[in-house]
């Protein structure tokens, strides 16, 4: 079933690429692709693209990328205001069970870069979701969160290593390295 929809969603995604080569390749401007889908269920579908509130509560940065029955899938960005990508994270699965993250600073340069994997909760939790559809609030029940787990690096905004290390459930583990922005080693952890 997995790879049904990795099929389909990477159809989707050759399917826009081709098209706007074609279009281009004629010389007419690509047709935009069709956004922000909800199927007869009330899922998110294909390629999404949302508004998000930035620093002064203007809303220009936004999420880009597709949804599988209302899952994320694949690599979704969140932008700076000027289209910049400060935030890219990778969907491997359908299950949310592995994610990888990267933050970026305004230069273009990594800030961090790591892993979190879902871990269930002891007790679930429940929170509301807003249906445009209906109008109404429907519970979402939790039942995992997000835990950073492998390694993590962070980096100075010049691009040097500033500390690495890693964590196992959510907490630092280890040996960790801190460095100052030129390379040169500050100090050595042990957690």
């Amino acid at each position: 079933m997995k790879s049904i929809k990795l099929v389909a969603c990477l159809t989707v995604a050759l399917g826009l690429m081709t098209t706007a080569a074609l279009a281009q390749k004629l010389g007419k401007p690509p047709k935009p692709p069709r956004t922000n889908l909800i199927d007869k269920k009330g899922l998110r579908q294909g390629f999404w693209r949302t508004t998000l509130p930035d620093e002064s509560g203007r809303t220009r940065n936004r999420w880009e990328g597709f949804f599988v029955n209302d899952v994320p899938i694949g690599v979704w960005v969140k932008k700076y205001d000027d289209g910049r990508i400060y935030e890219e994270t990778v969907y491997y699965d359908t299950l949310f069970a592995k994610i990888q993250t990267n933050e970026f600073y305004k230069n273009g340069h990594l800030k961090s870069t790591g892993y979190e994997y879902a871990v269930p909760l002891p007790v679930t939790d429940t929170v509301y979701k807003y249906d445009e559809k209906t109008k109404t609030d429907k519970p979402i029940i939790i039942t995992t969160r997000m835990e950073k787990m492998g390694r993590w690096s962070y980096f100075h905004n010049n691009g040097q290593l500033e500390s690495e290390g890693y964590f196992k459930n959510d907490k630092p583990i280890g040996t960790w390295r801190y460095l100052d922005s030129t390379g040169g080693l500050l100090n050595v952890r042990e957690f």
